[in-house]
């Protein structure tokens, strides 16, 4: 290549490379933002600010500038102005600085509890230091203890204000400073009081052992009983009672001990005995229920027979003791001062020449006739409003009487 060739090339290397670089430095000039600057419209013109600075007024001269130059607060993370923080460190918030103060701030100048890392209130620590807990952090996490949470609590204690003052055991373990509870006691209130037991075992201090029949191994603390029920083949309060051989599955009832789904087919003899005397013990009862019903109903009926001979009996009441009683129909009486009774059964039409006296029936409509000389009267006894009712067109003596029912007035109707 000639020396020229050489040169020319060399010349358009250098040019090229100044080419890049002008335009970087272009690039830088123009678009460089002021150091607390985000984002930037010009090296003078910040539009956002890093953390810890703003853009608006100087609270010293109160003038504006938009370059991010001016500093939030101490204690500010970010803020919109000097008295405006949206952000702050831990340890200090916005608002009132105790609930009952009046005045509102917002530049992050109250300072949380000594133990909180972060709060929003005084009186809400949203982070507490380690050891302590809280919404105001004022108290040490399970397991430890001291005036900086910093100490541990006895292995048994799960909770303490000292050495020798728990507060919350461990299983097992009672008292301030969590003593073991008596062998086999799942939990307790002393060494002598156990308020429940390990499985398979009963008694205040749990030291007696469940029937090994009970359910499951379990059984009443107090007691002993197997309350849960009885393992395949034994029945009783204690499961202590063997089902008879002769149950299918040895299975049986759990308080008689009777076979509850059968008996099998060898040596069921006394299984067949034991129906045999259900089914009579039922059949005799049965009798007996039978004949017991038949003597109430009969009584029954002998009881409504005889309160309605008395019921007839009072009914048929009068005057005159010595007169007999007559069950008269459409009877023709012919003497003067004739006293008959009418039937208390039956209606009863009763004719009649001169004043008389008669009964009325209490039970039906009894309908008497009288005649003097050739005029007739009818009189209805009603019972239902026991009134005397006289149809017109009659001369009746004085004094003339109609009874009515036995322990009711008498009603005496006068000549018109």
């Amino acid at each position: 290549m000639e020396p020229q060739d050489v040169n020319k090339a060399i010349m358009k290397t250098v040019f090229a490379w100044m080419v890049v670089l002008t335009d970087i430095i272009l690039t830088v000039v123009i678009h460089a933002c002021s150091n607390n600057c985000l984002t930037c419209s010009g090296v003078s013109s910040c539009n956002t600010c890093k953390n810890g600075y703003y853009i608006g007024y100087n609270v010293d001269n109160n003038q504006y500038t938009d370059d991010c130059s001016l500093s939030c607060p101490d204690n500010c993370i970010s803020c919109t102005s000097y008295y405006n923080c949206s952000k702050c460190n831990d340890g200090y918030y916005n608002g009132r600085h105790y609930p009952s103060s009046n005045a509102v701030t917002y530049h992050c100048q109250h300072k949380c509890r000594d133990n909180c890392i972060s709060c929003t209130s005084y009186d809400n620590c949203t982070q507490c230091k380690n050891g302590f807990t809280g919404d105001l952090c004022d108290r040490c996490i399970d397991g430890k203890f001291g005036n900086l949470c910093d100490q541990n609590c006895p292995l048994t204690c799960l909770a303490c204000s000292s050495l020798t003052n728990c507060s919350k055991c461990i299983g097992k373990h009672w008292g301030n400073s969590c003593q073991q509870c008596p062998a086999n006691c799942l939990n307790c209130s002393s060494s002598s009081t156990c308020s429940s037991c390990d499985k398979g075992f009963h008694g205040q201090i749990c030291n007696k052992q469940c029937n090994v029949n009970c359910l499951d191994g379990r059984c009443d603390q107090l007691t002993g009983n197997c309350n849960d029920g009885c393992v395949a083949g034994f029945y009783g309060n204690f499961c202590d009672m063997k089902c008879s051989n002769d149950c299918v599955n040895l299975t049986c009832d759990r308080v008689h001990g009777t076979c509850k789904t059968g008996y099998n087919a060898i040596n069921s003899a006394t299984g067949n005995e034991d129906a045999n005397g259900i089914i009579i013990g039922a059949a005799v009862g049965g009798v007996i229920i039978l004949i017991i019903i038949v003597v109430l109903v009969a009584a029954v009926v002998l009881l409504a027979r005889r309160l309605k001979r008395l019921e007839n009996s009072n009914t048929a009441l009068t005057s005159n003791t010595d007169l007999s009683y007559y069950n008269i129909n459409n009877a023709f009486v012919g003497a003067n001062t004739d006293t008959r009774q009418a039937d208390v059964n039956q209606s009863t039409t009763v004719y009649d020449t001169d004043t008389d006296t008669r009964l009325a029936d209490v039970n039906q409509p009894t309908t008497v006739y009288e005649s003097l000389t050739t005029t007739g009267v009818n009189r209805f006894a009603d019972y239902s409003s026991l009134e005397l009712q006289d149809v017109p067109t009659s001369e009746l003596p004085n004094d003339h009487t109609v009874q009515l029912d036995p322990g009711v007035q008498y009603y005496n109707v006068s000549a018109k």
